[in-house]
């Protein structure tokens, strides 16, 4: 916790990230304090009860950390409303403020970025917050020290696993750049809670805890919540043409194609990757009936549009609801 002291400096070098899966003790104390405030409205009450069952009223800073909430909101824009959209919404969005944190590893290179968009008067709260925090917050993220050897593992497990080369191809289909780089951040989570995959962006917060959790990951369940904010957070054009095309031909299962695509890319496409010759199509992928033989049926499809460079907007979201009515023309 050393770093946190920096924050009262102003010279600092900048914190680079050159792997995917990476330590931000930056990340990792925001997220702390994040989850604590209930700042959104889709945030648990698990951080908070664990600050307060473990710490002393005194450290409990309940006035500090309204505070922060209020910033925090200033500055906050929510995602763009859904209307009717088979897409489904995302939880919170990136802001400045979040990304200060989770694009350095150390608090004060975080700090250093929101002295530049925060008031005077709202950066030095931060400031002295951050200097009360100290003492307390050691007592969690104390044991995070160990995520740096974890995440040497998780990192060759994440390029070894194909699931780096799924969410390249994925990116495609999707109509971004594959060069785009997801960012994976561990952060402390209470042994007590089942561990949690957060996406905000491109950065994937693994809640876990690092010593009585640290069997917890899974590639396939990271590419899993990774495809399914992808999909929430195309723009709101291509949501409502793709929408608008897949409900016409087959409204009464749309609700059922987030999901399908979702596990169509996490399980089935992640598969013939890592499988190869040994891979077969003809086996259970959903426990869902009607979505595990649509799966089957789209599997082709998509190959066929990868071959041929095709886009999910382009003749797959076409393709895909006409299966779709065909197959409940068939029940």
């Amino acid at each position: 916790m050393k770093n946190l002291i920096i924050i009262l400096c102003s010279i600092l070098s900048l914190s680079t990230f050159s792997k995917s899966v990476m330590y931000s003790e930056a990340t990792d104390v925001f997220e702390i304090i994040d989850q604590v405030s209930r700042w959104h409205p889709s945030i648990s009450d698990t951080m908070q009860k664990k600050w307060r069952s473990s710490l002393e009223k005194k450290d409990h800073l309940e006035s500090e950390f309204e505070e922060y909430a209020k910033i925090r909101k200033k500055y906050y824009k929510e995602p763009f409303p859904t209307k009717n959209d088979i897409f489904g919404p995302t939880k919170i969005a990136n802001s400045f403020f979040s990304n200060a944190f989770y694009h350095n590893k150390s608090v004060g290179k975080a700090m250093g970025k929101l002295k530049r968009k925060l008031k005077k008067d709202e950066y030095e709260f931060m400031v002295k917050f951050l200097k009360k925090l100290m003492t307390p917050i050691s007592t969690f993220v104390k044991e995070s020290t160990t995520f740096n050897k974890q995440t040497k593992d998780m990192e060759r497990e994440w390029k070894k696993s194909k699931a780096a080369a799924t969410f390249k191809k994925l990116l495609g289909f999707v109509g971004l750049k594959s060069n785009t780089k997801v960012l994976m951040r561990p952060v402390w989570w209470p042994s007590s809670e089942r561990p949690m995959i957060d996406v905000r962006g491109n950065v994937v917060l693994l809640r876990f805890h690092p010593l009585d959790q640290k069997d917890f990951w899974d590639p396939k369940l990271v590419l899993e919540s990774l495809t399914s904010e992808l999909l929430a957070n195309l723009s709101p054009n291509s949501r409502e043409n793709m929408t608008k095309i897949f409900k016409k031909q087959c409204d009464e299962k749309s609700h059922l194609l987030k999901k399908s695509l979702v596990q169509l890319w996490s399980r089935v496409y992640f598969s013939k990757l890592n499988h190869k010759k040994k891979f077969t199509l003809y086996r259970i992928w959903s426990e869902d009936p009607f979505i595990d033989v649509y799966l089957k049926l789209l599997f082709p499809l998509l190959e066929e549009n990868l071959k041929n460079k095709g886009t999910l907007e382009g003749k797959f979201i076409d393709q895909s609801a006409a299966l779709c009515a065909q197959l409940i023309a068939l029940r």
